[in-house]
């Protein structure tokens, strides 16, 4: 992505925090309203799209109406079909590295992990539609906003500042470390810097998004799988 390709972010740093307190302070707001069970059954699908919503919501408040950004500059931009399959492609390889990292944390930590994303995703249990809800939230709607959040705004941003190496880096250790679960980190930590060399590569958003969409359709159909089975899901399995 050159810089005719792209255009500089218009936003300070105190915008980023802005936007990063206002889904936190909405998100724990909304998080407050629900039932104690509301994350261990049908919920979960709403719960999920209430979350997307605040955060691609708090993005447009600040960078594109106050800010006045444009969704091209956040990373919205027509691409090939070529760099979309190509997206697809590096999705699967990410899957067995991503479970091998996940699987290594696990090992080291000599006790068995549970992974509070896993039961997150088998809370709808076996009910059909609550499946393919979270397959289209958890497969789709959250692919978009998330690469809209920290690959378009967050690293586009830094990438702008420190550095594209320095973006990558740092951008991915942000991504890895706002989920809150330190077994996690390795695992997603490479999943974000991969998804935004895709990102970089490419110029758009588009195949990210491809590529996030078919990495966390592919868990969620396994830890489907494994239920039915009767296996435990095992911490292999991770949405980022």
């Amino acid at each position: 992505m050159t810089e005719e390709t792209r255009d500089r972010l218009p936003l300070t740093g105190w915008d980023l925090l802005i936007i990063g307190v206002l889904i936190v302070v909405t998100v724990l707001l909304a998080g407050g309203l629900l039932p104690d069970d509301a994350h261990t059954g049908p919920a979960i699908v709403p719960i999920l799209g209430l979350q997307s919503a605040i955060m691609v919501g708090a993005v447009w408040a600040v960078a594109i109406w106050w800010r006045g950004a444009s969704w091209a500059s956040l990373g919205l931009r027509p691409t090939t079909l070529r760099w979309c399959v190509r997206a697809a492609l590096i999705a699967l390889l990410t899957v067995p590295a991503v479970s091998l990292i996940n699987l290594g944390v696990n090992a080291l930590m000599h006790e068995t992990f549970s992974n509070p994303q896993v039961e997150f995703v088998a809370g709808v249990g076996t009910d059909w539609m609550g499946r393919l809800g979270m397959i289209a939230v958890g497969g789709i709607v959250v692919p978009v906003v998330e690469e809209i959040t920290f690959r378009g705004l967050l690293y586009g941003w830094l990438r702008d500042r420190i550095g594209l190496v320095a973006g990558i880096i740092v951008s991915a250790l942000i991504f890895a470390s706002i989920h809150a679960i330190p077994p996690l980190i390795p695992a997603l930590a490479l999943q974000g810097a991969v998804l935004a060399i895709v990102y970089q590569r490419s110029g758009s958003l588009w195949p990210p998004i491809v590529l996030h969409a078919v990495f966390n359709s592919i868990m969620m159909f396994g830890l489907f799988a494994a239920m039915d089975s009767g296996a435990i899901p095992s911490t292999a399995f991770i949405h980022p």
